[in-house]
């Protein structure tokens, strides 16, 4: 993970002494984190999670999503599924549709 963010210092051509301050670095951290996360949980998501958040189906494409990973909360299937939506191009944070 480190070198992801290294890379992602090096990408943004940002380099330690040239951040202005903590809250530039956090925030960047931050994504990186969570860019890293969602990729690990989001690994092998089937057609039937993808068509649902196509279809902007939230609740039940977090539904699915937790059954096929037992254990996960829901503010990170939640958080997950946004992401993959993000990714398909898809605007679900404010689409609570059942």
């Amino acid at each position: 993970m480190l070198d992801k963010i290294i890379k992602g210092l090096d990408d943004c051509k940002i380099t330690l002494h040239e951040l202005e301050s903590a809250e530039k670095l956090f925030r960047f951290l931050a994504d990186a984190i969570k860019e890293t996360r969602v990729e690990l949980e989001v690994t092998g998501y089937d057609s039937q999670l993808e068509r649902l958040i196509r279809e902007k189906r939230i609740i039940p494409a977090i539904k699915h999503f937790r059954t096929s990973r037992p254990g996960m909360g829901l503010k990170e299937a939640k958080d997950a599924v946004e992401a993959l939506g993000e990714r398909l191009g898809v605007r679900v944070n404010n689409s609570w549709n059942r």
